[in-house]
């Protein structure tokens, strides 16, 4: 599997912001609202794609692509931060610790901000769609 190439705002994995359900690619799996292909991870809100995520970055063997930067597997909290930043804290949201990147891209991690996971969203978890993520 090659990695994921994901273009800040608009796509990840070729999985587009805003796309039509019915133009998703025949392997997408999902159960209700949340769906996943390729290790892309997306939601559906009124037959459209809501939000798409990466839920750690370390799960893809070949890592990902942003703007023609690799982001390796293995590469720390702080690198990821590095790459993509600055990375501003995001308050108020539930499920870990959250950073808006300069990039245009949110990084998620676990609740003491270790980097146990890297979590990499297009759309900041506020105001997303899922209803537990609010």
């Amino acid at each position: 599997m090659a990695a994921i190439q994901i273009v800040p705002g608009r796509s990840m994995g070729g999985i587009v912001l805003g796309a039509d359900v019915n133009s998703l690619p025949s392997e997408a799996r999902g159960i209700d609202k949340t769906h996943q292909v390729h290790g892309v991870h997306f939601t559906i809100l009124d037959g459209k794609v809501d939000d798409v995520w990466i839920d750690d970055l370390r799960a893809l063997p070949d890592g990902a692509v942003v703007d023609g930067t690799a982001l390796p597997p293995n590469a720390s909290l702080d690198e990821i931060k590095r790459i993509l930043g600055p990375c501003e804290s995001i308050e108020g949201v539930k499920g870990g610790v959250y950073f808006r990147c300069a990039k245009g891209l949110v990084l998620g991690t676990d609740w003491e901000g270790k980097g146990q996971f890297i979590q990499i969203r297009l759309r900041d978890r506020i105001g997303a769609s899922v209803p537990y993520l609010k």
